[in-house]
């Protein structure tokens, strides 16, 4: 028998493993950014406290619940890439929704608009990840419900001090959704051997490198045409679309070096996501400082 000091060790570690918490958390700063984009003075208010709790537990529950059945099909085809010591599965999606139900109670506090929000998260996780539905192994349907997942989390930070949602923030958060396009693509490439396992048609191991690589050019040029919108609608933001588009620069070098590296492609992707996320979070940065500045 375990001591419990250890035993109790060992659950916190697979808690964590579980909900994958280095995977996500750089990506609380998209609710930073979207309380910024309201207001720089809300940062450092209650609600955006309970912003930023709302989103971090929108992530772990959305990351978990796709963990979940991401372990349970692993298990059923072959057995392969489970974590060590893996807590039963009921267990697992227990406790994935019992995020999900602390976070309706913290949303509801926050506004009524939060809580749909959270509830849409959760809809878009559990059709994206579980049977039937599975969207995950769809080819292009499985980039768009990630990367609108990642967009509302900006909402939830907007929405949580401002307590409505406006069109510039609809906007912005659609500008946020196609930054993870060729982000999620990217992905794909770094995990195709994993993605052959379960059967998910990703654009990589569908098409090939050359659609995957080119599909991404597209969606940067429409990310960069995106910014330019935003920017000509509201003209004190048209320095997004000069920091999307030197963002943009940046993702095509990154490309051009996974086309024409000596390694695999997948091999190329999976060391250079690490510059990606450096980049993302310098990117996020500066944008915090433009709505600063222009507020």
């Amino acid at each position: 028998m375990r001591p419990p000091n250890r035993a109790f060790s060992n659950y916190l570690r697979q808690f964590f493993i579980y909900i994958r918490i280095n995977d996500w958390l750089h990506t609380l700063g998209l609710a930073v950014l979207g309380i910024t984009f309201y207001s720089y003075s809300s940062l450092f208010t209650p609600q955006a406290l309970l912003a930023l709790i709302a989103a971090l537990l929108y992530l772990a529950h959305g990351f978990s619940l796709n963990n979940y059945f991401d372990i349970t099909i692993d298990q059923y085809i072959n057995k392969k890439f489970l974590p060590p010591d893996r807590m039963a599965n009921k267990g697992f999606l227990a406790l994935s929704y019992s995020l999900f139900l602390i976070n309706c109670f913290i949303a509801y506090a926050i506004s009524i608009k939060v809580l749909y929000l959270v509830v849409l998260g959760s809809i878009l996780t559990l059709i994206y990840s579980a049977p039937p539905w599975r969207l995950k192994k769809s080819t292009f349907l499985n980039i768009l419900l990630n990367s609108a997942g990642f967009a509302v989390i900006f909402l939830i930070g907007f929405t949580s001090v401002s307590k409505v949602t406006t069109l510039a923030a609809l906007l912005m958060s659609v500008l946020f959704a196609l930054v993870f396009i060729p982000l999620q693509i990217v992905h794909q490439i770094s995990h195709s051997e994993a993605d052959k396992i379960e059967n998910i048609l990703s654009i990589y191991n569908r098409y090939g490198p050359g659609p995957a690589i080119y599909l991404s050019i597209i969606s940067l040029i429409v990310l960069i045409l995106w910014s330019l919108l935003v920017g000509l609608l509201y003209r004190s933001y048209l320095s997004i679309f000069y920091l999307t588009s030197l963002f943009c620069f940046f993702f095509f070098y990154v490309l051009w070096r996974i086309k024409n590296s000596r390694q695999s492609y997948p091999e190329a992707a999976t060391e250079l996501r690490i510059l990606l996320r450096k980049i993302c979070v310098l990117y996020g940065l500066i944008m915090i400082l433009i709505f600063y500045f222009t507020k």
